[in-house]
């Protein structure tokens, strides 16, 4: 094999790793930005529960659910710490599951009620998948996104839950650019879950 060669299979193996979930983390969420993006401001975050605080939180009908993460390190030079949130909700009030959930818009604004012109009676109500990406102090005013919940598992014996892994996709402000990124929890030390009630 040639260093050309060899060079060449280093450079998909690292590029495939950092879109893989590394299954020995407790908590590990890979962010990328494509040049432009509002949030990530184009830029790539891996990050796990050793350099920050990761939260999942999940409303106690399972419709929807929060991840937090919280910097442990000091604010970047640009006086922002690399804190994020990530919100979804199933269309219509839905049970979250394991599945592809399509066009969502900005949650918690994905119910949207319409009146008549001479009426405070609603006309319509339409229903969305809800999303929402968010951090480094920098948040979309609409959006559209698609994510898949790969892995969703409870722990019987409390509802709480016990493995989650989520990728997503998230556009901003109608724009081309892009931000994707790769969740993946497991319930033990390092990781924390709550139930909303």
């Amino acid at each position: 094999m040639s260093i050309k060669t060899a060079l060449l299979s280093l450079c998909f193996a690292i590029t495939a790793m950092a879109q893989t979930p590394n299954k020995n983390y407790f908590g590990q969420l890979n962010i990328e930005g494509t040049p432009g993006e509002y949030v990530t401001g184009g830029r790539t975050y891996n990050l796990t529960h050793r350099t920050g605080r990761l939260t999942a939180e999940i409303s106690n009908d399972k419709t929807q659910m929060e991840i937090r993460y919280d910097d442990y390190n000091m604010p970047d030079v640009n006086f922002a710490k690399r804190n994020f949130v990530i919100e979804f909700q199933a269309i219509r009030g839905e049970t979250l599951h394991k599945g592809k959930y399509k066009s969502a818009i900005r949650y918690p604004f994905n119910r949207k009620v319409e009146y008549s012109a001479d009426s405070d009676i609603p006309a319509r109500i339409t229903y969305s998948n809800g999303f929402n990406f968010a951090g480094m102090e920098r948040i979309c005013s609409q959006l559209t996104a698609d994510f898949t919940i790969n892995i969703l598992e409870f722990d019987p014996t409390d509802n709480r839950i016990e493995k989650l892994e989520v990728d997503f996709v998230q556009y901003c402000e109608n724009g081309t650019s892009f931000a994707k990124g790769l969740l993946y929890l497991t319930r033990t030390q390092g990781v924390e879950f709550k139930i909303r009630q």
